[in-house]
Order: structure tokens, then sequence, then C-alpha cells
């Protein structure tokens, strides 16, 4: 998507729009502008799989001005009239040259940032100082920082639902007494017996059913996929019909994930582990085997939508680490590095505890002998 610009009614400057109010406001006359919100249903409806290559080619197509970072390889929408700027993610410049047309599918939902980037601001620096083992120059580092941008994130999101037939085997455990011999303390031999599990298996089949509403992938590569599942949960219930009032003063990511490789490469195998987890509770026993089984896929859904997150990027002995913030709840989640001075220290200070324990039993078990 294209990074709109708006003009305020009042002096015709840029307005930018503000989390904590959710309204378009004006940076240079204060001027507060309210979004009136589309009263349509749209933006929750599931698009089918079928219909994603004709919406490509209908009025849902959107095109947008983009740029592919050279360095990071980030790729992200910018002002048709922009002439140069940063990238989002690792502040190499760009320039007019480098933007290039691209048509995607248009979103049909956005939820609107709630936290402001002062409250962002806040949550970074506690996260970075509650951090163990950082090195002592990050906590430094951090204060000279530009700051968080503001970024909208592609997600996809699937629904479907499945009929999986199966074979497997159902381990139902009993136990056995069984005799052994060891060695006492005064070594002679001894005759023991202790209780041994064993499972007795036996064939299982059946057929399982499963619903799946709302599986979240991220649709591009330029954040770590682990740190942003680990924003969740986001709220979905707050979703707005996408319009372009709520992009202003933001950045918004074009999608360079597909659709059905979102589906097939991210979805699927959460997908697929919740079946697995289906048939081992319809088997039942202590533990289960599947052997075999046959997925049926139906009702296969679709949404494209943007989450909002707050940005930040620095770096460390020339190594780039992100920062992400859901800009709906505040989670903090990024990469970060280890200072291996104080882990070596706090590993040798662990064994020196531990030392002076030992030694301090050792003496009592010495003194207790004497007396």
């Amino acid at each position: 998507m294209t990074e709109k610009l708006i003009s305020c009614n009042a002096c015709g400057s840029n307005l930018k729009f503000d989390p904590a109010s959710s309204q378009l406001t004006c940076d240079r006359c204060g001027a507060k502008n309210e979004i009136i919100e589309q009263e349509s249903e749209l933006h929750l409806k599931e698009l089918s799989f079928d219909d994603f290559d004709d919406a490509i080619n209908s009025s849902d197509e959107v095109e947008s001005q983009a740029i592919k970072c050279k360095s990071c390889a980030a790729e992200f929408s910018v002002d048709s009239d922009s002439g140069s700027g940063e990238c989002v993610f690792c502040t190499t410049p760009y320039v007019s040259q480098d933007i290039f047309a691209q048509k995607q599918h248009a979103p049909s939902s956005v939820l609107p940032f709630s936290i402001t980037k002062k409250v962002a601001q806040e949550s970074f620096k506690e996260w970075i100082n509650a951090l163990w083992f950082a090195p002592s120059a990050l906590k430094q580092l951090v204060t000279r920082l530009n700051g968080l941008q503001g970024i909208y994130y592609p997600y996809w999101t699937y629904d479907c639902s499945t009929t999986t037939e199966y074979r497997g085997k159902r381990g139902d455990a009993y136990y056995v007494t069984e005799s052994y011999t060891t060695t006492d303390s005064d070594g002679n031999s001894v005759s023991k017996t202790r209780q041994v599990r064993r499972i007795r298996w036996s064939r299982a089949s059946g057929v399982v059913y499963d619903e799946f509403d709302d599986i979240l992938v991220p649709a591009h590569d330029s954040l770590s996929r682990p740190k942003l599942n680990e924003l969740e949960p986001w709220a979905l219930e707050d979703l707005k019909a996408y319009q372009p009032d709520y992009i202003v003063g933001f950045k918004a990511l074009n999608y360079n994930v597909e659709m059905k490789e979102g589906f097939g490469k991210y979805a699927l195998p959460v997908i697929r582990d919740t079946i697995d987890d289906s048939i081992r509770r319809d088997i039942g026993g202590d533990e289960q085997r599947i052997l075999q089984k046959s997925e049926n896929f139906k009702d296969q859904t679709f949404k494209h939508i943007l989450l909002p997150v707050w940005v930040s990027s620095y770096k460390f002995s020339e190594k780039i680490y992100h920062i992400t913030i859901n800009a709906s709840t505040g989670e903090v989640q990024g990469d970060r590095p280890y200072s291996w001075a104080k882990i070596t220290a706090a590993v040798l200070g662990v064994i020196l505890i531990i030392a002076l324990i030992y030694a301090f039993m050792n003496r009592a078990q010495i003194m207790q002998s004497f007396q």
C-alpha cells in the first residue's frame, strides 16, 4: 500500500493518526479530525482460496510504490512523491530511482495503533534494562537510539475445517514384577524385585474432525517469525475496515509471502500438529502411534490484515538487532546480544559457591569424626 497523505482542514499540513485519541491530528496547528468508520462488514468476510486470483485482478487489487532495501532486503511501501528516505529496519538510505510499482491483494482489515510512541519507548527501555547478561555498553547505546518507528505489518489469517481418517495403535500400560540381583553396601549379592512398565499394543482407527479459525501467519520475512508469534495475542475483535486514515503517519509493509505459500509453509504445520493431537486423544490409552492418516480440507478461507507494531533496530558489535512491540498490547520481543564475560563470571561464581559449600560440609564431617 502506498503511504497516504491527508491534509489538515485548518492549515493544510499533513495529518497523522494519533493512537492516543484514535483521531487524525495536525502537528502544526493541533487540529483533530475524527475518522468516520466505514459501515461495512466486508473486513470480517473470509475469502475462499479460489477467490484469491480473481481478487488480484479486480477492485480488491491495490497498486503501491515500494522499496526493497539493498542491505536487509525488507520491502515496504513509500509515498508516491517520496524522493528519498531510510529503510524502516536498518536505516539504509534509498533514493527515488529505487522505487518500483507493485500490485497486491488489498487488505480488508486493519488493527489501528493504540499504544503511543512514548508508552512504547518506556516499555522498550524497561525491556532493555531487565535483560540478564547484557553488555554494559548496550544499555548506554539504547539511550542514544533514534527511537521507534510505527509499522503496519501484513498478516494472513486462515480458516478451514478438516476431516481426517486414521489408522494407528493404542498402547495400554501394565506392570510386571521382575527379579534382579544387586550388590549391597557390604559387597554382598542380594536378590530384589521391581515393577517394570510394559505396553500392550492394539489396533486403532477412526475419524476426527477439526475446525480452525484465524490462524495468524506473518506475510513478511523481515522480522523473526518466532518473535512475531510471541507478540500474540492480538485484539482481532477490534479490527476495523481498512481505510487510509489509519495508515497516515506510519509505514505499511507489502507482503512478500504469497497467500497460498503462507498456508502451505506456515499454517499447514500448525493444522497438522492439531490434527495429530486430535487423533491421539481419539485413540486414547497411555501411548499412541499414528501409522497413516488421510486429511480432507473444506471451507478454506483467508483474510489479508494489517497489525500495528513499533519497531526499532540497533547495531552492536557489527550486528543488527531488531526490537518489536505489539502496538495494541505493549508486549515487547526482540533480539539481544550477550556478554560472555558476565556469563563466565556468573558460572565461576556458582562454581565457587558450590566449592565453598562442599568444603564447609567436608570440614563439618571431619570435625564430627574427631568427637
